[in-house]
């Protein structure tokens, strides 16, 4: 059974947390600060986390969809991004962009796109160009009208990898591609509001350790828990539902506590503004506005 963290783990944001915003913000996210900087708007007071378009709310709630399905008995074909969930990514969500930072950005895009071995990447994801100023890969995903960017944590030159240089640059969907769309169920927009706030926060943490989501199975603050979750089996992710309801479970690795996704989603400095958490007819649940979210153990 998972534990509760421990009374001797540290507790209170404390006064080291004081100055900009820049700062507070990457001390949950894990940016560092110039990525946090650039994320927030001029003269931003807060952390505009869910502050974007219209066409990254699409892109962010499919994201979600799509990571978190890789049960072969799902409804939603497993397009092997959950694998980008192994990886030591950090995310930052902006207004009109959707960046994911990690050591080794040509292993994000191999998983990103369509692959020799077999998985499909993000269907209807094309690569754009390349960041020559800090070595990254922006892609357009004509299906949301949304950016998507892989960045290096330290700017260098790196060579784009075969599937970059082989991905189709059709707006045009496959058919491999158009089938996957297919299985995605349709959203309320509150839903996809709620959905896409959890894709955003899939590797936030408290910084003073409070919660930790952990990107679900890589729980961060196993450590210090009284009763440690070691599971064997896959890491295996289930995000079902339609419309306005909408459940999650997770499973195998060092799994993260329902709560503490649920604390992820509604706190106060980092959750989505208006989302609580309440006990419903199927457990812990998220609500946002006509959306729910249930958190399956």
């Amino acid at each position: 059974m998972t534990g509760e963290p421990k009374a001797d783990m540290p507790h209170l944001l404390g006064t080291d947390l004081r100055g900009s915003t820049a700062s507070l913000r990457a001390s949950y996210t894990g940016e560092r600060e110039v990525d946090a900087a650039a994320a927030l708007r001029s003269g931003g007071t807060t952390t505009p986390l869910d502050t974007c378009s219209e066409s990254q709310r699409r892109l962010r709630a499919l994201l979600a969809v799509l990571l978190l399905n890789n049960d072969p008995s799902g409804t939603v074909i497993d397009c092997g991004l959950s694998g980008l969930l192994n990886t030591g990514l950090v995310l930052s969500p902006r207004f009109d962009e959707f960046v994911l930072l990690t050591d080794d950005p040509q292993r994000v895009v191999r998983l990103l796109l369509p692959g020799d071995d077999g998985h499909l990447g993000l269907p209807g994801l094309r690569p754009m160009r390349t960041d020559e100023e800090r070595g990254g890969f922006v892609f357009r995903h004509p299906p949301s009208r949304a950016l998507l960017r892989v960045a290096p944590t330290r700017a260098r030159r790196i060579s784009p990898p075969t599937e970059w240089l082989e991905a189709s640059r059709s707006a045009r969907l496959t058919s491999i591609e158009t089938q996957v769309s297919a299985t995605v169920p349709a959203m309320h927009p509150d839903a996809m509001r709620l959905l896409g706030a959890l894709a955003s926060r899939l590797t936030m943490r408290h910084p003073a350790g409070r919660w930790a989501v952990g990107k679900l199975t890589w729980d961060p603050l196993a450590e210090f828990r009284v009763a440690r979750t070691i599971t064997e089996g896959p890491r295996q992710y289930r995000l079902t539902g339609a419309g306005a309801d909408w459940s999650l479970r997770w499973s195998g690795g060092m799994p993260v506590p329902p709560g503490e996704v649920a604390i992820g989603l509604t706190d106060s400095f980092a959750g989505l503004p208006g989302a609580v958490a309440m006990s419903g007819e199927r457990g812990l649940e998220v609500h946002f506005r006509e959306a729910r979210l249930a958190l399956l153990p």
